[in-house]
């Protein structure tokens, strides 16, 4: 009824420092799902999550916050380890919430990398999307999520609700039933507490399950009907104790 974690791979296991960036996708079939195992092992990703995720081959991921652009900063590029992060996080989020404008800068810079691999795009967000000059505008990247992703289903977007507060994210729980390849994602914990409402305690969520929900929500509709009713699994239901052992493209917003 649970998915298990995928067994141990036979070899050994990466060293910590090893980066597993969308370069470190390439390479032999056998160099690849290393790696990937490695993910798993370190991450206890259930299986059925794990057997999911490799969906995510032929993507390329941008992240509205690879690509990380922001909406009051330059975007960073090629980015490959949280550590190329940290300097962009010292001073604390300030401005508008340019969300619309932002995400079109997104889609014009990719257009053409779109014809040859799908765009995932992921955006976090703490509240209502603002114009530039800090007015609401969710009209404006309403109408983006629905006219401007050409075609809409290589352009997958998932938002990442940084807040507990509905009354700033309650369009985004609208959109998520009323617009194409969207997902919203709330913050681990209320996550796995709705899942595991729907799917039982015992139905296995790790952090690294969660990571695997926000890249794959908006790809695959089996993790947007995790929080609503129970789901099905061929693959074993046991978690195995054991630890340690063409692409697409991505943005963050």
């Amino acid at each position: 009824m649970y998915p298990q974690q995928y067994p141990a791979a036979e070899a050994p296991s990466l060293p910590y420092s090893v980066p597993i960036g969308s370069n470190s996708l390439q390479g032999t079939n056998d160099d690849r799902m290393r790696k990937f195992q490695y993910l798993v092992d370190r991450y206890e990703i259930n299986r059925e999550f794990a057997t999911r995720l490799r969906g995510l081959e032929g993507y390329e991921i941008a992240f509205i916050v690879d690509d990380v652009f922001f909406l009051n900063r330059q975007p960073l590029r090629n980015i490959t380890s949280s550590e190329q992060l940290t300097p962009a996080f010292v001073l604390p989020p300030a401005g508008p919430t340019p969300i619309a404008r932002i995400l079109r800068h997104v889609l014009q810079e990719k257009r053409l990398e779109i014809q040859e691999r799908k765009l995932l795009i992921l955006i976090a967000t703490d509240g209502v999307p603002t114009n530039d000059s800090g007015h609401h505008d969710i009209k404006t990247l309403e109408h983006i999520l629905r006219n401007e992703r050409n075609p809409i289903n290589r352009i997958p977007v998932t938002f990442i609700a940084c807040t507990d507060d509905e009354e700033s994210i309650g369009y985004l729980n609208k959109w998520d039933k009323k617009i194409s390849n969207i997902d919203v994602v709330d913050d681990y914990r209320s996550e796995r507490e709705e899942i595991q409402k729907v799917q039982g305690k015992k139905f296995p969520f790790s952090f690294g399950d969660y990571v695997v929900k926000i890249l794959m929500g908006a790809i695959d509709n089996w993790f947007d009907t995790l929080d609503e009713h129970r789901v099905n699994s061929n693959i074993p239901p046991d978690r195995l104790a054991h630890k340690g052992k063409k692409k697409n493209t991505c943005s963050i917003v």
